[in-house]
């Protein structure tokens, strides 16, 4: 059996792979991964000794359950931007933007499906669809419009229905600051935690929203109602103080099933958002530099610009040091850059090039041989 999270980090992995500017990932379709037996299936048709049939083989992030002949991966249909049957089993296709965000798409649909209670626990019920068809309202309503909960400049994060603690509060500072860095270290270690986290709360909710379902709390109010204020031969004064009863709990119901969902489903969509803007924002995997600019007794040096120039003179990046001498630059290409340093009434030009050979961050601190 496949776990729903293995199968989504596999095809965000795929999405990293297939952008065309991440340029350090290897994409080859010889080493996906082999699931030999996923498992079964339950049918209506009868087929199987037992009412299952066994799911054949498969490779995770290729075309589900399309095998060769000899029994090896094929692409999806829509890898390749023209079609042609030889390019399903091309073993290093070309890297496609389109092909990247399907990908992604892919594993973010299982994302957003593990964060569903019932998903997570893989139960079935009347209130499965019921707490689908709240959500829509609630979403419809405005009533997750604050989401994502970042850190305020004052205060302490808050949620607007839940009490929990803020998931992630430091979500903003992860961004702040060398923000491709924390790209790196998510993409490549974090993801199995995080998707554990998405999947973890969800199985927590369950408890808190399988209580009931407010449409389905509803129609009963509404069938309850329609008992009380339509006349109906024989209905004694005894039944109508039972129906205003059975009335006023569920309304009460109503009010105690709504609180304890939004909250919970409050959680739930701010945990996969910011997961969801992690992955879209961690996708492309840029490369270029961060460092710090200092003048020759080590003190930081603010407002500097900076300015990279390839070897080509086809692109130049520039951009300022911030606070405590603070810079970063993204590149569009790997390959030798050279770097000029410019302060007011003074220029400097580091005698070592910068060498980007693959993608991501990497550090260049620049000492200015100037007492300013």
């Amino acid at each position: 059996m496949v776990k729903g999270d293995r199968y989504a980090i596999k095809l965000y992995e795929l999405a990293r792979c297939f952008w065309p500017n991440s340029v350090e990932l290897d994409l080859s379709l010889n080493e996906l991964t082999k699931i030999q037996t996923p498992g079964r299936l339950s049918n209506t048709c009868g087929t199987g000794s037992d009412g299952h049939v066994e799911v054949p083989a498969t490779y995770l992030g290729g075309n589900p359950f399309v095998l060769t002949r000899q029994g090896t991966a094929t692409w999806p249909i829509w890898v390749p931007d023209i079609y042609a049957p030889e390019k399903l089993t091309q073993a290093r296709p070309p890297r496609s933007t389109r092909a990247s965000t399907i990908y992604l798409g892919w594993a973010l649909h299982i994302l957003h499906d593990l964060s569903h209670p019932y998903h997570a626990m893989n139960k079935v019920g009347p209130f499965h669809g019921c707490l689908e068809k709240d959500l829509d309202d609630w979403i419809q309503a405005g009533k997750f419009e604050h989401l994502p909960v970042l850190t305020p400049l004052k205060g302490v994060p808050k949620y607007q229905y839940s009490n929990k603690t803020v998931y992630w509060p430091d979500f903003y500072g992860e961004f702040s600051i060398g923000p491709y860095d924390h790209c790196r270290k998510y993409s490549d270690m974090e993801m199995p935690h995080r998707f554990a986290e998405v999947i973890r709360a969800a199985k927590v909710s369950f408890e808190e929203i399988r209580v009931g379902c407010i449409h389905s709390l509803k129609n009963q109010l509404e069938i309850l109602k329609v008992k009380l204020n339509t006349p109906l031969p024989g209905l004694t004064l005894q039944q109508r103080m039972m129906l205003e009863t059975e009335i006023r709990t569920t309304e009460m119901k109503i009010k105690e099933v709504e609180k304890k969902s939004l909250a919970a489903s409050e959680y739930l969509m701010d945990v996969a958002l910011k997961n969801t803007i992690m992955m879209i924002t961690c996708l492309r995997r840029d490369a270029g530099y961060t460092g710090y600019i200092k003048n020759k007794f080590h003190k930081p040096v603010e407002g500097a610009n900076i300015t990279f120039l390839s070897k080509d003179g086809k692109i130049t990046k520039s951009t300022r040091s911030q606070r405590g001498g603070l810079y970063l630059v993204s590149l569009p290409k790997l390959g030798v850059y050279d770097i000029h340093v410019t302060i007011p009434n003074y220029n400097y030009r580091p005698t070592r090039p910068a060498i980007l050979e693959k993608g991501g961050f990497y550090s260049y601190d620049i000492v200015l041989p100037i007492s300013q």
